[in-house]
């Protein structure tokens, strides 16, 4: 089935949505809006963790390789949001 998609915002779920989309049937009409430059950044980031990646693995390992590659982890973080310490211990795996 013959699919025109048209996406508004580059951001991580739209980027990927196109992906999937085009890696499902290459013959799908995919077109991403974006308002700022090509290869722009503006310091944000996407948090997963370990369980989302290894599902990514079973269902996309080609995405999923380059996730992991160029990933950064951590291995503790501490968050102090209106007087309240939470801490994490990071991403093991």
């Amino acid at each position: 089935m013959f699919v025109k998609v048209a996406c508004v915002g580059g951001g991580p779920a739209g980027l990927y949505l196109s992906i999937l989309l085009k890696r499902q049937d290459p013959s799908h009409d995919v077109t991403v809006y974006e308002r700022d430059p090509e290869g722009s950044t503006y310091g944000w980031g996407v948090t997963y963790w370990r369980h989302l990646l290894d599902r990514l693995h079973e269902q996309d390992p080609e995405s999923a390789d380059v996730l992991d590659a160029d990933s950064v982890r951590w291995s503790a973080g501490v968050a102090h949001v209106r007087g309240l310490t939470t801490r994490h211990g990071g991403d093991q795996g």
